[in-house]
């Protein structure tokens, strides 16, 4: 046998190389017939020589690539020419162990650093920025490539860790930095690699914020200091920790001055919040807290100083602010306790849809005095649908009226009484008292009396003020106690414009009076749903109380007149059981009879010397024992001056 070595030459012999095949070690074999001897195989072997890359600085040939790669972080790339190498990688070399960090891209062994501790947020991902984390988030179980976003409109620096596996990006982003140098709004993303729960530091400190003049809310969205909701965000929270007030205080006294939590957490997940979430405001601002936990359906429980800090209120403070908060119980009561003030549309809304609110805390508005504000309590309480009952004392610092105070308080609470002391501060009522009670109750549909002087103190019209008050209240089975409307029917004033519309609509309020009673008023029937307010047709007062015309109860005899007590028919024209006290005699409130008047004497003598004395009306009069004497006179008797006294 002869052997033959062939090298890249026999890739020259066309003749041959259709011959040539390929198998899995790397060696090319073909049959070649040689003269004068048996034919015999030839093994010809491939030599290869690895190819050279140019790698620039900042990247390295990892082991078995044909492509150069970016540095990897804790190394530096200088760049340069690297031959292949199925084993290792070259032109990658770790920082030294004094400064064992760098930047993926990293160049030069000078550019490796000393991280900043685990606790703290490296800003500038060289280690020499380290800033203290003020606020967190901890985020539910991501996928790989899930982007965690939320929107800043105040002005200042502010620094983000978006923790494992996660990149920052967005206007004024360098590293783990943003600076803003205006008020638009802008998105901010957390982008991450790799798959897990995650925890978003943050810190920094606004110079300047967003406001708006705006009332409608579709306008003010954008004008929160930092917000989660709307970028998709704010499901994703599992859990918050320390202050945001700390990164967006105020500034100053002016509302310009404050930051704005317009929708920040709406429809987040956490179950619980920090009680020093808002520590570093001290001034509430319009739209301060607008819908700022709305929806926060898993939230539990409201930390007792979340707002110890507000001490000014301002319009749409509250609005919505824990609105759909469906698995809040309790609501701490010195939650407003150093709010002090009215505003517009205050608390509406504030906890409309807390359908696990189990009380109300009777001392939560104490703080809150004075004549009030438009709209203040507004859908305040409507669709607590756990609440069983009102406090009597709620209110008990409201005094005067306002437009669509009460407007759908209550709506749809099982509350099952009212207390009568309820509105005992609302008094008065005009054209600045539209729609006040406006379905204030509606759809209570447990609630099954309505008390005495619950509206007594109101004494003027307003329109649609008792609109759909009672509407749905459909255990409501009695009929309108006469002392309900007391003051409106004292004062003569039956209606205006749609002001009894629907007001027992869809109740099973008597239309006629049981027997033993009589209709205390007519002329309301149209106003009423034909509903009727009824009163005893016979009423037994004691002595020293009569039945005035038109009265549902007993009254105190009024002085000068006398009352023996008895059993009166009601009458709507006529007092019953009180009778004047004739002439010559009088009495003291509450009197069952009259006295004859007393009548002062003054007996002069003639020199200059008086003796007092009395007498009572229809008695006679005694004269004094003695009689009066004067030097040359001889006393004949006495002379009345009819004119000169009582």
């Amino acid at each position: 046998m002869i052997r033959v070595l062939l090298f890249a030459l026999l890739f020259a012999m066309p003749a041959m190389a259709d011959n040539f095949s390929n198998n899995q070690s790397g060696v090319s074999s073909c049959t070649i017939d040689i003269v004068g001897s048996s034919s015999t195989p030839i093994t010809a072997t491939a030599n290869y020589s690895p190819i050279t890359y140019n790698c620039s600085a900042g990247t390295y040939l990892p082991a078995d690539a044909i492509e150069c790669a970016t540095c990897l972080a804790g190394y530096y790339c200088p760049g340069g020419d690297y031959a292949f190498n199925e084993l290792n990688a070259s032109g990658l070399n770790a920082c030294p162990g004094a400064r064992p960090s760098s930047n993926p891209g990293n160049s030069s062994q000078n550019n490796c650093y000393t991280p900043c501790a685990s606790d703290k947020i490296d800003a500038g991902l060289d280690g020499t920025n380290c800033q203290t984390p003020k606020f967190t988030v901890t985020t539910t179980n991501l996928s790989a490539n899930t982007e965690f976003r939320f929107y800043i409109s105040a002005t200042g620096t502010f620094y983000v860790d978006c923790g494992a596996g996660g990149t920052l990006s967005g206007t004024g982003v360098s590293n783990n930095t943003i600076t803003r140098n205006d008020t638009t709004e802008a998105l901010y993303t957390c982008t991450y690699s790799t798959a897990g729960t995650k925890t978003i530091r943050m810190a920094g400190l606004a110079t300047g914020y967003m406001v708006t003049t705006a009332y409608n809310v579709d306008k003010v969205n954008n004008i929160a200091a930092i917000r989660f909701y709307g970028a998709g965000a704010s499901q994703l929270i599992s859990s918050i920790s320390g202050s945001l007030g700390t990164i967006f205080p105020t500034l100053g006294s002016a509302d310009t001055q404050q930051p704005r939590f317009v929708e920040t957490f709406r429809g987040a997940s956490f179950t619980t919040i920090p009680e020093n979430l808002f520590s570093g405001i001290h001034v509430g601002a319009t739209w301060m807290f607008y819908a700022t936990f709305d929806d926060c359906r898993q939230l539990t429980a409201i930390p007792a100083n979340l707002f110890a800090n507000i001490t000014e209120a301002k319009e749409v403070l509250f609005l919505y602010t824990f609105m759909n908060c469906s698995s809040i119980t309790q609501i701490p009561e010195n939650l407003f306790a150093h709010l002090s003030g009215v505003a517009n549309w205050l608390f509406e809304g504030a906890f409309m849809g807390c359908s696990s609110l189990q009380s109300i805390p009777e001392n939560l508005f104490d703080s809150i005095s004075g004549t009030p504000a438009v709209g203040m309590f507004q859908h305040t309480f409507g669709g607590c649908t756990n609440v069983t009952s009102i406090p009597a004392n709620l209110f008990a610092h409201i005094t005067g009226t306002a437009r669509q105070l009460f407007a759908y308080t209550f709506r749809g609470t099982h509350i099952t009484t009212i207390p009568s002391n309820l509105f005992r501060g609302i008094t008065g009522g005009d054209s600045a008292a539209v729609r006040m009670f406006l379905g204030t109750f509606s759809g209570c549909s447990s609630l099954t009396s309505i008390p005495d002087d619950l509206f007594s103190g109101i004494t003027d019209v307003a329109q649609q003020m008792f609109e759909d008050t009672f509407r749905g209240c459909s255990s409501l089975t009695s009929y309108i106690p006469p002392s309900t409307f007391a003051g409106l029917i004292a004062n003569n004033s039956p209606t205006a414009t749609n002001m009894w519309a629907n007001t027992f609509a869809e109740t099973q309020v008597l239309t006629s009076c049981p027997s033993g009673m009589t209709q205390y008023i007519t002329g309301y029937e149209d106003y009423w749903s034909g509903k009727v307010s009824c009163v005893d047709a016979n009423l037994t007062c004691s002595a020293g109380n009569y039945l005035p015309a038109h009265g549902y109860e007993c009254a105190q005899c009024t002085a000068n007149n006398y009352c023996v007590g008895g059993t009166y028919p009601y009458s709507a024209t006529e007092s019953h059981g009180i009778t004047p006290c004739d002439t010559g005699y009088s009495s003291a409130a509450g009197a069952s009879s009259c006295t004859p008047n007393t009548i002062n004497i003054q007996w002069d003598d003639g020199n200059g010397g008086y003796t007092a004395g009395t007498c009572s009306y229809g008695g006679s009069i005694t004269t004094p024992t003695t009689a009066p004497t004067k030097r040359g006179h001889v006393f004949t008797g006495w002379t009345f001056d009819l004119d000169s006294g009582s």
